[in-house]
């Protein structure tokens, strides 16, 4: 049940159909939660989207329709309005197909301008393979950086150890 210090989760599957997609989504909806940042923040600033540490992608060497993707993914959080936004994907990649990205924060715009709303999903398909694999870099590295400035403190877990190995 431990996710402290775990920067990123990956889920990758052959082909992005609906079953797959459903798999992944559940899967990462069962991320245990961690501890709340409290104390442990060595900088006394705000981390930049701590509360959804780690970062959560599923890649897919192929898949189903764009539109189809899209019209699965909004239909598994109908039924399941449950979920909280830390527990659904940052980005779905699809390579050589698309990126399907979730907002994060309130400045979230397309290229165009487009306002996006906290935890909607918006497609990308421009370049997606440098735009997806660039993105997962990026934020990974991000997270890393910031991971810098917490106090993990593993003893709890150190204690649940056997006593001799």
């Amino acid at each position: 049940n431990c996710i402290e210090g775990c920067l990123a989760v990956v889920s990758m599957k052959s082909r992005l159909d609906k079953k797959e997609l459903f798999d992944s989504l559940e899967n990462l909806a069962s991320l245990p939660e961690k501890r709340p940042l409290g104390d442990r923040n060595v900088i006394g600033r705000p981390i930049l989207n701590f509360d959804d540490f780690p970062y959560k992608v599923m890649v897919a060497s192929s898949g189903i329709a764009l539109e189809t993707i899209e019209k699965h993914l909004n239909a598994f959080y109908q039924d399941n309005p449950d979920v909280p936004l830390n527990r659904r994907p940052n980005l779905i990649y699809v390579a050589g197909q698309c990126n399907i990205i979730r907002a994060m924060t309130g400045a979230s715009r397309l290229r165009n301008g487009e306002e996006i709303p906290i935890g909607d999903f918006y497609l990308e398909t421009v370049s997606p393979n440098v735009f997806g694999i660039g993105r997962i870099v990026s934020e990974v590295q991000a997270i890393a950086l910031a991971s810098q400035f917490i106090n993990y403190q593993y003893f709890d877990l150190i204690n649940q150890l056997p006593g001799e190995i």
